[in-house]
């Protein structure tokens, strides 16, 4: 069953008192939406008031104005896949696509009561639908319960206007004009939110096209008693930046993610379920697998802008950064995803695509020819309105991978655990030491206790001598790299002292000395720390212990081990200690400025003075310390270079891509546009009569009803160029300087 809440207003709410308020769990987690938050909370003010926090609302100068406000709040700033919302008379519906339990808060204004109640799942069922020759138009509403109607009316399908043919998201809108009288005015569209009504067009058997009816997208122009209303449906490509990168319900992704995964990801908050065909062949150089884009990983973590208050991009820059690694474009056609690169793209029009859900790989046929009707070409020039004009080369281009935050190296640093001890990731000596999680065993035992808090803690009662207890993952290092090893501690009783050891060892046999320095003999390094409570001195107690390691004599693999705690405090009986987390980070960043990189790129003949704006990246080859680097299929080992099929290159892949923009646009292109009767697929690799070059559209609309398509064509190159200069180099912070020409 499917969940609704029904927020009734008896009047206008009180105000300067509490509101209303409620949280949804799903499947036991609790739902969380696209501005971060897990519940919902309102309290109203005067009309006209200056909200003093987020929560509260100005209510309106009529009970109706005051719900048209509560909704458009709530549609704005409380967004979650699964929930949407709507007004029925004098309250507000909220319909949650799951089996959900509703938590509602138990202060509530008095003007305002909260009921929830079970109904059937929502499906998408048939409302309106239209004929027109070979294709149908239907229009679905959620939860809609009656018989389809048919109207009538046209539609022009278009997409979005675009610069270069490497800007990468182009988004896909059906523009249509429906008859309406007194009787059937279509307001509905206007009422309700963009995901309540979806529109499907199809030419025969065959999706065309898949959208959503845009409620601010709706005209009217009245004449008499029949008018026409001009609506816009779209595929939510371009309200991607208004979506939260999170999954379809409200949390975080987390961990390491496939680039599929995450373009996937992108595409789910369209809520459009379409194929996603790819056409992506550049590969690591020792790659063997057939499928580079669920073969390659990046961190989760890396879409995270500020961690302290968990802000996430959005959509748009996520999926941008994605397909820019690879200067891929993405477009919807035929009521399926498609994702190429236009580099690639060759005069026979013949493409290999992957249809990502079922891994099986197809060749479509990408081929267009226009020219005059004199001449018995079909589609053809019409109109009348059709010129060329010259746009110059790029000669040079920078591409800015943009680090981002540090990453933490311990792949468990708060200890997580699923039903084995001990905690993942991390080893321990599978003889001499037994596990528990209960804090009641001997000494010489290590405890994984569970805090009322439901955080775990790696914790000991203490014991004399050193041995060591569990182990970190292996962490990379490179020479003269230094590293802040930061970790939190707890122990049971502020008023007991502890002396803490670990060991760092590498894997050529070196240990951290006491004194901070590295040396070729087993030995390890403790430290105790003043424990504070506000308390006491009874209670739990918690501090914190850093350290910044000397520099690594070599390139090496190291381990974190956690070894005993000793109790110093000349005490005994059932007192413990331990951690509730363990990270290094590395310095390389912070000891060199360094914000992130530029791959640069010019040509050392320059054919222009033109130079492309920059454009940024969130991943990219690198070092386990950058949150943005990209790991081979093991999660483990990082790529370093890349090469395009069958070129047998061995370099970065941002050095590709960055190169990519100048072989696309490496000699003077023309620009063709104008009027074209019949039909060219905006997926095409068109030839034009009498015109030498390969053209694909930057502009594209096609009107159903007149067989007119009108289109921007862009010249494009796919040749190899063999003076393009590449050089990688630091970006301390200053990266909106473009690339300048030097030949």
């Amino acid at each position: 069953m499917a969940k609704k809440i029904i927020i009734d207003f008896s009047a206008q709410p009180l105000i300067n008192t509490e509101g209303f308020s409620y949280d949804i769990s799903v499947n036991d987690f609790i739902l969380y939406y696209s501005n971060g938050l897990n519940g919902v909370r309102v309290d109203f003010i005067a009309n006209g008031g200056t909200p003093d926090e987020d929560y509260k609302l100005a209510i309106g100068t009529s009970l109706d104005e005051t719900l048209q406000i509560l909704l458009s709040y709530l549609r704005e700033n409380y967004i979650n896949d699964l929930v949407s919302y709507s007004l029925v008379n004098t309250a507000i519906e909220v319909l949650i696509q799951a089996d959900a339990v509703v938590t509602i808060g138990e202060d509530l204004n008095a003007n305002i009561t909260i009921t929830t109640e079970n109904v059937e799942p929502f499906g998408s069922n048939l409302k309106y639908y239209l004929y027109f020759d070979d294709y149908t138009l239907n229009i679905y509403k959620n939860n809609y319960q009656g018989t389809a109607s048919e109207i009538f009316g046209t539609f022009i399908l278009k997409k979005s206007n675009v610069d270069t043919i490497l800007d990468q998201i182009r988004g896909t809108g059906l523009d249509l004009s429906l008859e309406a009288n007194q009787t059937l005015t279509f307001d509905e569209f206007l009422l309700e939110d963009e995901f309540t009504y979806k529109t499907e067009l199809l030419k025969g058997n065959q999706i065309i096209f898949e959208g959503y009816i845009k409620p601010d997208g709706c005209q009217q122009s009245f004449v008499n008693d029949v008018w026409y209303v001009n609506i816009e449906s779209n595929d939510i490509l371009g309200a991607l930046k208004d979506l939260s990168f999170v999954q379809t319900n409200g949390l975080p992704f987390t961990g390491k993610m496939s680039v599929y995964d995450v373009i996937k990801g992108c595409l789910d908050r369209t809520r459009l379920s379409l194929d996603i065909n790819t056409s992506v062949y550049v590969e690591y150089t020792d790659y063997t697998g057939t499928n580079i884009f669920k073969d390659i990983y990046v961190n989760s973590d890396r879409f995270i802008k500020d961690k302290n208050d968990i802000i996430i991009m959005d959509c748009n820059e996520v999926l941008t950064s994605m397909l820019n690694l690879f200067s891929a474009v993405i477009t919807q056609q035929d009521g399926q995803w498609w994702i190429y690169r236009p580099n690639d793209l060759e005069l026979n029009g013949y493409t290999q695509f992957i249809n990502q859900t079922t891994d099986t790989v197809f060749t479509k046929n990408l081929n267009a020819v226009l020219g005059s009707q004199i001449n018995g070409y079909y589609p053809h020039h019409a109109g009348s309105n059709q010129q060329i004009e010259i746009k110059g080369a790029i000669s040079a281009y920078r591409l800015n991978y943009q680090y981002g935050l540090v990453a933490g190296l311990v792949t468990n640093p708060t200890f997580n655990f699923d039903s084995t001890i001990p905690p993942l990731e991390w080893l321990s000596d599978p003889v001499f030491y037994d596990w528990t999680t209960l804090p009641t065993a001997l000494a010489n035992y290590f405890l994984y206790p569970l805090t009322n808090s439901n955080v775990p803690y790696f914790l000991m009662y203490p014991i004399n001598g050193t041995y060591e207890f569990i182990a970190s993952n292996n962490i990379n290092g490179q020479l003269g790299e230094t590293f802040n090893l930061n970790m939190k501690l707890f122990a049971s009783n502020s008023r007991r002292s502890f002396v803490y050891k670990i060991k760092i060892k590498t894997n050529d046999g070196y240990y951290l000395h006491q004194n901070n320095y590295w040396v070729n003999y087993d030995t390890f390094y403790e430290f105790s720390i003043p424990f504070t409570s506000d308390d006491d001195g009874y209670l739990p107690a918690f501090g914190s212990f850093k350290l910044i390691t000397p520099p690594l004599i070599d390139d090496c693999t190291f381990q974190i081990i956690l070894c005993n705690i000793v109790n110093t405090s000349g005490s005994v009986g059932g007192f413990y200690a331990g951690y509730t987390s363990v990270d290094i980070l590395s310095n390389i960043l912070e000891s060199q400025g360094l914000v992130g990189e530029f791959h640069t790129v010019t040509r050392s003949q320059p054919p222009s003075s033109i130079t492309k704006e920059n454009q940024k990246v969130f991943n990219g080859d690198g070092i386990a310390s950058l949150i943005g680097s990209i790991f081979k299929d093991d999660l483990i080992t990082l790529t370093s270079n890349w090469t395009r099929k069958n070129k047998f290159e061995n370099l970065p892949l941002l050095g590709i891509s960055a190169m990519d923009d100048l072989r696309i646009q490496s000699n003077p292109i023309k620009v063709f546009s104008g009027d074209v009767y019949g039909y060219i697929p905006y997926l095409s690799v068109v030839t034009i009569d009498n015109i030498t070059g390969l053209f694909m559209p930057i502009e594209w609309d096609y009107d159903y009803k007149n067989n007119i398509t009108k289109v921007k064509l862009l010249q494009f190159y796919n040749t190899d160029i063999a003076d393009i200069q590449y050089t990688i180099s630091p970006d301390y912070g200053n990266n909106t300087v473009k690339a300048t020409i030097k030949g």
